[in-house]
């Protein structure tokens, strides 16, 4: 009996598949990686589009969409654990995210702090680590890279990775809200709250007080986006409960007029000082969530098998392709065709995605599956296979 046939020989598990959501984190990882390359070409010289407005907001943004989708899901799957068992186990929670989240992580950290930066041909593209080399260490590998970027200068390669630390701070304490809820939005809505009276309390304090401590806590804070991911768990509620307004939400016109509003405000470059303007991209994009992943009258479908596959390996995608754009813009170098601009992207996204696919299937695919004996509820890859074994 071979491993696959025993995985879906034990016994049966609760199963969630939501259509689209693959396609939507490709789109989110693609949105910062265009973002890095054109940051890439600014800090290197070469012919840009940075300035452009569009540019620098939809790098942040793409991480924005991929926060709200994080709270989405994972609310979505802790409250159908909860209705299949009648708990919330945390312990089992916390082991299915460390399998998912660090052998990758910790690999690329690796890769980007001892491996890359001493391999002198791909300088000035790697580059080297500045600041406190020992702090980012201790900082990159205690899961606090959003600190270590707000206290330091940006680590060459693997900067991405402090989005990766906002979710695991995230993961530490969702199971537990999610526990004392049953079934209503005021925990979310008072972790919302909560969180911004603690940002309006850094920001004095940052301003009263300049110290390393605060800086770090500032920037634990300012990072943690937890506002963003509690927005797609209101959403995922909002399902859950089958919310009379969903008909309003699904209705086809407004689907119509939010996805041009969205896509004017994206092209536009549309922002706010201090990332007010998250606030309100976060309830658009978890609009989108909802039409793509629940509405069967969508007018938009991206359930196309690329974009499926794309999606799937979408953590290899924005965790590689730092290392894609070093490696592409130094071969594009060599052969005097840095300034090829079709070059750059096809190279760095055919890169990224040869990169994510090997570590999807050598890595991350064969430790996902060890998810299964500590899952009520199978999603993903996993819930794919429960459901065809063939």
């Amino acid at each position: 009996m071979d491993s696959r046939t025993h995985l879906l020989s034990a016994e049966p598990k609760a199963s969630v598949h939501f259509p689209n959501l693959n396609a939507l984190r490709f789109i989110a990882a693609s949105a910062v990686i265009v973002h890095h390359i054109e940051l890439a070409k600014s800090v290197f010289g070469l012919p840009n589009i940075a300035d452009l407005p569009a540019i620098p907001a939809i790098g942040p943004l793409g991480v924005v969409l991929f926060f709200v989708l994080s709270g989405f899901l994972i609310t979505y799957l802790l409250f159908v654990e909860k209705s299949t068992t009648g708990r919330i186990s945390a312990g089992r929670f916390y082991i299915r995210r460390i399998l998912r989240i660090w052998p990758l992580y910790y690999l690329v950290v690796t890769l980007g702090l001892f491996v890359l930066p001493r391999i002198a041909s791909l300088h000035p593209f790697a580059g080297r680590i500045s600041g406190d080399f020992i702090a980012s260490i201790v900082m990159m590998y205690g899961f606090l890279p959003n600190v270590a970027l707000v206290l330091y200068p940006p680590i060459p390669l693997i900067s991405q990775a402090w989005s990766v630390g906002s979710e695991e701070q995230f993961y530490l304490i969702w199971p537990w809200i999610i526990r004392r809820s049953r079934g209503t939005y005021r925990p979310l809505i008072a972790t919302i709250a909560i969180y911004g009276v603690l940002l309006v309390i850094m920001f004095f304090a940052r301003r009263w007080f300049n110290s390393t401590l605060v800086r770090a806590l500032a920037g634990l804070l300012g990072t943690l986006s937890i506002d963003c991911m509690a927005i797609g768990g209101i959403a995922a509620v909002a399902y859950l409960r089958r919310e009379r307004f969903l008909s309003i939400v699904f209705d086809r016109r407004l689907q119509l007029v939010v996805y041009v509003v969205l896509l004017v405000m994206l092209a536009k470059g549309f922002t706010l000082p201090d990332r007010l303007h998250y606030h309100i991209y976060a309830p658009l994009f978890a609009f989108v969530i909802l039409n793509l992943a629940c509405n069967e009258r969508t007018i938009i479908s991206l359930e196309a098998a690329p974009l499926n596959y794309l999606g799937k390996i979408s953590y290899g995608l924005y965790m590689y392709h730092g290392f894609a754009i070093a490696i592409t813009f130094k071969v594009l170098s060599l052969w005097h065709m840095e300034r090829a601009v079709v070059l750059q992207y096809v190279g760095t996204f055919a890169t990224t995605i040869v990169a994510a696919a090997i570590s999807y299937h050598a890595i991350e695919y064969p430790i996902l599956r060890k998810k299964y004996a500590f899952s009520s509820v199978v999603s993903g890859d996993i819930a794919s296979e429960a459901a065809n074994p063939t």
